[in-house]
């Protein structure tokens, strides 16, 4: 069992890598694009937060950013 948060860190984008994330228990998940990389709709090197129980995302690297294939649940980028 995770006592805490965790923090996932993508690796370096590269054409057709795709992760899909799942928060099942009562802690924040990050996840945190390599270096300055960016997460579609979020800052260079921001991460992305499930905030709530259930909540979900699958990214998929283009070469460019990581863009959200799909989410639910409630999410947010780090500020």
């Amino acid at each position: 069992g995770v006592g805490g948060g965790l923090t996932f860190t993508l690796p370096p984008l590269a054409g057709g890598l795709e992760f899909t994330f799942i928060r099942a228990a009562a802690f924040v998940i990050h996840i945190d694009p390599d270096s300055t990389e960016t997460i579609r709709g979020g800052g260079a090197g921001k991460y992305l937060s499930l905030d709530t129980n259930g909540s979900s995302v699958t990214l998929l690297s283009n070469g460019s950013y990581w863009e959200l294939l799909s989410s639910n649940g409630t999410l947010s980028y780090e500020p």
